[in-house]
């Protein structure tokens, strides 16, 4: 059984309904432990003390029926729950590490966001709302938008650092459709990000609307002025990652693929379980490569990790493309090929099993 709070107030597995001892629910579940005395005052304002006290049992009554858990009484004084929230679930998981794969984390957090929190309650008259909750509410709602979108902005950021410039810009643009700002009105730095974002990524009507709304509430603001200054600003990133110090015991397998490239290999794919070293090893014989100038055109690292899984050749090719900063004049790998030149390059692409 969970508790549903964004974009409306239920219980999930239970055909339970009454609105105000979910309320109650809602606020032990976002606030954690609160007095009896407290709760009460709370939740009914404007009834006598006696009122206010029998209406708190009522409701606790209600809710200790639907099953363990959903009440937990530490003392005579003190009431929780345990029970599931949504909004509670969502927040603690913006504040996660966006780690490698910052797609599926900007998923999560969409999949959660199902609607503002306690939509609509605020106006509900019946239920006789005093101040204190109707501005918990706002303030509640407020809170949770902003950590949703600032953790989509970190996830788009994360991915148009890799490269990912359409991924990050369809991200962000969800973000506004599926989070509007209803009650609600964007920074200057949250505006300069979602700009950034939607213009690095070619969804020029979206960034020139952000732009507007920014000129409009904070005048002229330092937005990038097309994709590519965008993508600059977004810091693309291709250095190599960092080896372990000391490196030892994977000194032969380092040599034989050294010693492959300067017989003019191709390509060479180093293969193993997750966690064995493939990725410190191949950085390692990057860095002697580039030592010994091996390769005349250096070294470029590109990891994709965060590419969906089976991607398309034109995604992969678009990602690679951003992360190189080449332009190839048809969406495939021969394209990618041309773009790239005749220039002996080692290029290191990293989490390539995907």
């Amino acid at each position: 059984m969970d508790l549903t709070t964004l974009g409306a107030l239920a219980l999930r597995g239970d055909v339970f309904s009454e609105r105000k001892p979910l309320l109650l629910l809602a606020y032990l579940a976002l606030r954690g432990t609160r007095t009896r005395a407290h709760a009460a005052e709370f939740l009914w304002p404007d009834s006598e003390p006696s009122l206010q006290r029998k209406s708190l049992s009522e409701a606790l009554r209600k809710l200790r029926r639907l099953g363990p858990g959903v009440i937990v009484e530490p003392d005579d004084e003190r009431i929780a729950t345990e029970i599931s929230c949504d909004a509670t679930a969502l927040l603690a998981l913006a504040q996660e590490d966006v780690g490698d794969d910052a797609t599926a984390t900007c998923r999560r957090v969409m999949d959660v966001y199902a609607g503002p929190f306690l939509e609509g309650l605020e106006g509900d008259r019946r239920l006789g709302l005093g101040p204190g909750v109707v501005e918990w509410i706002l303030e509640t709602r407020d809170e949770i938008h902003v950590t949703a979108e600032d953790a989509i902005l970190r996830c788009a950021e994360r991915m148009a650092r890799n490269g990912l410039f359409r991924m990050a810009t369809t991200a962000v643009a969800r973000a506004l459709d599926e989070l509007p700002d209803v009650g609600h009105f964007p920074t200057p730095t949250t505006v300069e990000r979602r700009h950034a974002l939607l213009l690095a990524g070619g969804d020029f009507a979206r960034a020139e609307r952000e732009a507007e709304t920014a000129r409009e509430a904070y005048g002229d603001l330092d937005l990038a002025t097309d994709p590519s200054a965008a993508q600059a600003r977004l810091d693309v990133r291709r250095e190599l990652p960092p080896v372990p110090d000391p490196f030892v015991g994977r000194e032969a397998e380092g040599n034989e693929i050294l010693a492959r490239f300067a017989d003019d290999a191709k390509a060479i794919a180093i293969t193993g379980l997750a966690g064995i070293g493939k990725t410190a090893l191949i950085a390692a014989v990057a860095r002697r490569a580039r030592d010994v100038q091996l390769f005349e055109a250096g070294t470029a690292y590109v990891s994709l990790a965060q590419l969906p899984r089976r991607a398309a050749e034109s995604d992969v090719v678009e990602y690679l493309a951003s992360a190189l900063s080449v332009a190839p004049t048809r969406n495939d790998g021969v394209g990618l090929a041309r773009a790239l030149g005749a220039s002996k390059q080692l290029l290191v692409l990293d989490d390539a099993e995907r």
